[in-house]
This record gives C-alpha cells, sequence and structure tokens, in this order.
C-alpha cells in the first residue's frame, strides 16, 4: 500500500512533497513516479483496492494544486525578468505558456488554459486552490469553476469562490458547474445578460469525424431553441416505440434529427413529402413545452438581478427569459410560480 511504501523509507519521503524541500531542487519530487510505479494490487481485498484509489485520487488533486502554484510562480518571475529586459508589459510573461507546454507535454493551447487556471486559483479563489489541495475538487472541477467565472470582476470571483466554498467536495461536476453559472449570473446579471446577447451572434455548426463510418454535429444555439428541438426528437422518438419501432430512442433522434435537417433545406418551401408525418422521421406540427422557473417577483419584473432556470438547461439570464416570455409567436401558461413555455414551432 502507498501508506506502507512510505513508512518503509521515510527518508526517502521527507525528501518529497514535506514541507518546503520539493521546491528546493530538481530532484525533489523524482522519487514519486517510481513509487507510484511500483504499486501493485497483490494481497489487497476489495476495500483495500477502493482505499487506495481514493488516496491516488487525492493525490492527484494535491498535484493538481501543486502544479498551479507552480506555474503562477513561474509566471510571476517570467513577467519580472521580461520587465527587466524592457518587454512591454503586455507581453510580458507570455511565453510562460510555452514553458508549460514543455513540462506537461501538453499543446501550447491546453498549456494557456492551464496558466490561466494557476493565476485564477492562487490570486482571486483561495477556497478553490484549498479544496484542491484536500482532494475535494479535481482539476477539471477546478477548470469549470474558473471558466464560468472568467468574466467576472476579480472582486466578484473571490465572492463567488467565498459562496461555494463550503460546497466544494459536495457537489457533482454538472451540479457545480451549474451552481457555478447561476452565482456568476446573480453577481453579474448584466453582463450576464449581454454576454448572452453577443454569443447569439457566434452561433455556428460543425462537424467532427469519430470514426466507424459516424461523424458528430454540434451546433452552437440559444439554449431555448436547443431544449425545443431535443425535446420534440424525444417526444417523437417515444411516440414511434410505441408504435412498434424497435429502433432504441436515440437511434430514432438521430435519424429525426439528419431527416428533419436535410428534408428543411433540400424540399422545396411549402413542398410536403408523402407520409412524412409517419414513415420518414418528420413530426406533425405540434407544441413541445418548455419549462422556465422564476418567482412571481421574477416574472413581473420587480427582480432582474436572479436568473430564471431554464429546465433540461440551468440558470438563464433575465432579460433573456423576459424576450422568451414576450414573443408573440410562443404560448405562456402558468403553473403555480412556474411560467412553462409551449412552443409552436
Amino acid at each position: 500500500m502507498l501508506q506502507d511504501q512510505l513508512h518503509r523509507d521515510p527518508d526517502r519521503a521527507s525528501s518529497g512533497p514535506v514541507g518546503d524541500s520539493a521546491a528546493s531542487g530538481p530532484d525533489g519530487l523524482d522519487f514519486l513516479p517510481d513509487l507510484l510505479a511500483a504499486l501493485t494490487a497483490d494481497g489487497l481485498s476489495d476495500r483495500e483496492i477502493v482505499d487506495q484509489l481514493a488516496v491516488l485520487e487525492r493525490l492527484t488533486s494535491s498535484a493538481a494544486a501543486a502544479k498551479a502554484a507552480l506555474t503562477s510562480e513561474l509566471h510571476r518571475q517570467r513577467r519580472i525578468s521580461d520587465a527587466e529586459a524592457g518587454a512591454p508589459t503586455r507581453r510580458c510573461g507570455r511565453g510562460v505558456a510555452h514553458e508549460v507546454a514543455l513540462a506537461r507535454r501538453e499543446s501550447p493551447h491546453l498549456a494557456r488554459q492551464h496558466v490561466a487556471l494557476a493565476r485564477a486559483l492562487t490570486t482571486e479563489m483561495p477556497a478553490a486552490l484549498a479544496a484542491l489541495r484536500r482532494g475535494d475538487l479535481n482539476e477539471d472541477q477546478a477548470m469549470i469553476l474558473v471558466r464560468e467565472t472568467a468574466d467576472l470582476s476579480p472582486e466578484q470571483r473571490q465572492r463567488a469562490d467565498a459562496t461555494l466554498g463550503h460546497r466544494y467536495g459536495t457537489l457533482g461536476t454538472r451540479e457545480l458547474t451549474l451552481a457555478a453559472r447561476r452565482i456568476a449570473v446573480e453577481l453579474d446579471p448584466v453582463g450576464a445578460e449581454e454576454r448572452a446577447r453577443r454569443a447569439c451572434e457566434r452561433g455556428g455548426v460543425t462537424m467532427r469525424g469519430i470514426g466507424d463510418g459516424m461523424a458528430r454535429i454540434t451546433g452552437q444555439v440559444p439554449a431555448e431553441e436547443a431544449i425545443t428541438a431535443m425535446q420534440s426528437m424525444r417526444e417523437f422518438a417515444d411516440a414511434r416505440r410505441a408504435m412498434g419501432d424497435e429502433r432504441t430512442r436515440d437511434q430514432i433522434v438521430a435519424d429525426t434529427f439528419t431527416d428533419r435537417l436535410n428534408r428543411s433545406l433540400l424540399e422545396p418551401a411549402g413542398a410536403t413529402s408523402p407520409g412524412a408525418d409517419h414513415e420518414d422521421g418528420a413530426a406533425p406540427a405540434r407544441g413541445v413545452e418548455v419549462q422556465l422557473v422564476m418567482s412571481a417577483e421574477m416574472l413581473l419584473g420587480a427582480d432582474r438581478t436572479t436568473p430564471a432556470h431554464l429546465r433540461g438547461h440551468g440558470p438563464l439570464p433575465m432579460g433573456i427569459a423576459a424576450d422568451l416570455l414576450a414573443d408573440p409567436d410562443l404560448r405562456v401558461m402558468i403553473d403555480g410560480s412556474s411560467p412553462t413555455r409551449t412552443t409552436t414551432r
């Protein structure tokens, strides 16, 4: 077991990541790869194996926190040395990403993300950094927190970190993403609405081959449009299954997606294919329910800071939700405190 090996060689372990010795020289951590490579499951019970996995996972998170601290310090030193060399302020520290990329054996693009992660954790998100060191967060979750709060000011990001800090380690990845997204909207509702409107202008569709003769089409579209499209195709798939279609639900959804898209692009306006409503995947015109959850104050316009919740997506800036409620082509039904949107697309 990992603990036993550390206990058997305490001198070697103490020269590693204990105290300041790990940062005192290039060989301070060299023993760790060999130590971990020697680990085996021989003689371990199933419970001990699970315990070792948990220890290693905490170690992975702690290592990510250590890498963040080292990366931030490297960035600080490079900014100083570049400034002393006469580099323009905006270019100071720019080469750090390439050094990090070489050290981590990754692309400069990923390295820039890790540099941004390191700087955010060490300067603006102390609770997240502490949770990463404890193993309550992993590096992917820390990256999510930094990404979802990237448009906040340093002070707002610190408030978001302090607010979420007590929940680190208790939320799954999706719950953490939604919580961070929601608090970012709450702290900067005006900015969140502006970003959402700008994002609509950056919409696009891409395709990537994934092997086995298949490809993945990805569309960046407004959340309410995506929810409407997916709900419509899922309801149609459920109806087809109830009628005896032997394809899986996902297969029907995929076939319906391409059929509806190709039909709308290739057929003349107003043309209708024989049997399209039932055999070829196109659904007859019908309403699709999309649910927006908000308080009475939000519905009446008294609260413009709290984000609405779009079922199936997450937080939605109140200004965007208000636009949906005001759309004359859509029908609004009120159910208690939850406005429910029924579309007729």
